[in-house]
């Protein structure tokens, strides 16, 4: 499915437009099958490849969402610049977070250290992303974007994803009834939604780009 969005969006030349997103797409599909051959071969050269594609994932994503922001922010060019600052704020707490947390992890090894600074900036790219939906449901109409629209449809898919992410992540923490079989497969069907929303609104959804915006006396 997801090689799907990635023919949807190269044919209608949405890759331009977005192409955080369409690296971001890139790389899942080729880092899968990738994976699975190294996994049957060397289990240390597969741990790291994972490792590798989870933070590039995570870095990708904080891209996409700048992205996003930018392309919600395009009539208004006060608020986009405004928009690109405060991306680069959040970026930067989020390096620091992750270096005061590995200043107070400095007893572990230093490979539980470079995984769990990974798996921290994931987690805080995830947060952004459930607070970008919340964002964009709540001022859509402000902002003249169509629920029917491309960006919508981006950020819907990585918002749903990371909102089911972080309470599986959080019944794992905290060892629930549930068996952790059943939470990654729960996980695993949250993300098959979101390239399903993906595929639709690559294949069908109308481009920011593409709307004609409205000028400074309301007309079209």
């Amino acid at each position: 499915m997801q090689l799907g969005v990635l023919v949807a969006m190269y044919r209608r030349g949405l890759h331009r437009d977005y192409p955080y997103f369409f690296n971001y797409t890139v790389l899942q599909v080729v880092s899968e099958p990738i994976l699975f051959v190294i996994q049957r071969h060397s289990y240390n050269l597969y741990y790291w490849g994972y490792w590798v594609s989870i933070a590039l994932s995570a870095v990708i994503s904080f891209a996409v969402l700048q992205e996003i922001f930018h392309d919600a922010f395009r009539p208004y060019e006060a608020l986009r610049d405004l928009s690109v600052i405060l991306f680069r704020w959040s970026a930067l707490v989020v390096l620091l977070v992750g270096v005061m947390w590995a200043i107070t992890a400095a007893h572990t090894s230093q490979v539980d250290s470079i995984t769990n600074g990974i798996v921290l900036v994931q987690k805080s790219v995830r947060l952004m992303q459930c607070g970008l939906v919340f964002f964009l449901l709540l001022f859509s109409e402000y902002l003249g974007i169509s629920r029917r629209h491309l960006v919508f449809g981006i950020a819907l898919g990585f918002g749903i994803f990371a909102s089911i992410s972080m309470l599986v992540a959080t019944a794992v923490a905290h060892q629930t009834l549930m068996h952790v079989s059943v939470l990654r497969q729960i996980n695993n069907a949250a993300y098959d939604v979101a390239i399903v929303i993906w595929l639709g609104y690559t294949a069908l959804a109308p481009a920011r780009s593409s709307v004609p915006q409205p000028d400074y006396d309301g007309d079209i």
